[in-house]
């Protein structure tokens, strides 16, 4: 990974590939960045940032490929909020 996270989800993808999303670095900042790994290249890939920072977030492959992100928190709040993400990777 490009960045240290904790508190972070990880999802598979239907391509084979694995998305990792938001979490903590290990100065404490919430992050909202996305990376993509790619098995086959053995690579990280950057991928466009979630529109508000989580940690310790739910998420779920929807049926058309996207991902969508509920809930989870930045201090020192909680997210009563969702968001759909299509994990494509940045050019």
């Amino acid at each position: 990974m490009r960045e240290t996270r904790f508190g972070n989800v990880a999802l598979g993808l239907p391509d084979g590939r694995v998305l990792v999303a938001g979490g903590e670095n290990d100065n404490g900042s919430t992050l909202a960045s996305v990376e993509i790994y790619d098995p086959s290249a053995n690579t990280w890939l950057l991928a466009p940032a979630l529109g508000s920072p989580r940690a310790v977030m739910a998420a779920a492959l929807l049926d058309d490929g996207s991902v969508l992100f509920t809930g989870g928190w930045a201090p020192p709040e909680a997210w009563a909020s969702c968001e759909v993400h299509l994990p494509k990777p940045a050019e």
